[in-house]
């Protein structure tokens, strides 16, 4: 397992329901677990504390990691000592404009824990955007991650990327819809994703695409069951059961 280690995150609370929140990592370094030893490890390369490192995934065999990455903006935090989640009246837009964050994504060699030198992801960094949330393909073939301006989370002009695995020309996926577009995840075969979208509602949905061989995805389709007048659905996951496992989901109130 690897995560985000020593962070300290901006948290704002907004007037705006649909995007209610706005909140990023300031500053971070990558740690992985090692379950034979039961301790958390500092993972080298990842590990510099004049930058924050976040959002870390793994290539399906296990040799790479790769990860959002910013210089540190500590200075955002009044008082670092008291870090809190401040309520703005301010929508998000006007908090993203006087908080701006912009994360490149990063690839590391895991080399046993030892880590290594961080190389820039050709296309996915250094292009006057914000860029995170990198997910790989099961087949190791592709790379898709969410842009927008700034920000990491909860961003209105969030749209899904798609690129080769070791970095090329990015491709903006046609499944995008209107209004927010992140919180993606690949069927075990490869041949599916979901992903959540605002298009249709303040409450987030959950949306399905198809990709083909070639990295060209299909126009989405809305899982409506998954879709509630009370409540998000996001960060959807599948999962590799039988057909029938699963009788039927119950939102419950409790």
């Amino acid at each position: 397992m690897v995560s985000t280690a020593h962070e300290i995150s901006y948290a704002a609370l907004t007037n705006d329901f649909a995007f209610c929140q706005l909140f990023f990592p300031t500053y971070g370094v990558l740690a992985w677990y090692a379950v034979d030893q039961k301790k958390f490890q500092l993972l080298p390369g990842a590990d510099d504390y004049d930058f924050v490192q976040t959002d870390p995934s793994w290539s399906w065999d296990e040799k790479y990691i790769v990860f959002a990455r910013a210089h540190t903006k500590n200075e955002y935090h009044k008082d670092i000592t008291n870090i809190r989640t401040h309520i703005e009246n301010a929508d998000i837009h006007e908090l993203n404009q006087r908080f701006p964050i912009q994360y490149d994504l990063y690839r590391i060699p895991f080399n046993q824990g030892q880590g290594g030198t961080p190389e820039p992801l050709q296309g996915a960094g250094r292009n006057g955007m914000s860029n995170y949330f990198p997910r790989y393909s099961p087949d190791g073939k592709w790379i898709v991650f969410t842009r927008s301006k700034t920000g990491i989370m909860l961003q209105p002009d969030s749209e899904l990327f798609i690129i080769p695995a070791a970095g090329g020309v990015p491709r903006r996926m046609q499944c995008n819809r209107k209004l927010f577009n992140s919180w993606h995840s690949f069927a075990p075969n490869g041949k599916w994703m979901l992903f959540s979208s605002k298009a249709n509602t303040p409450f987030t949905e959950i949306f399905l695409t198809h990709i083909d061989k070639n990295g060209l995805d299909s126009p989405p389709v809305c899982l409506s069951r998954f879709s509630d007048d009370r409540y998000a659905a996001n960060v959807p996951e599948f999962v590799n059961i039988e057909a029938g496992t699963i009788k039927r989901i119950v939102i419950s109130d409790q």
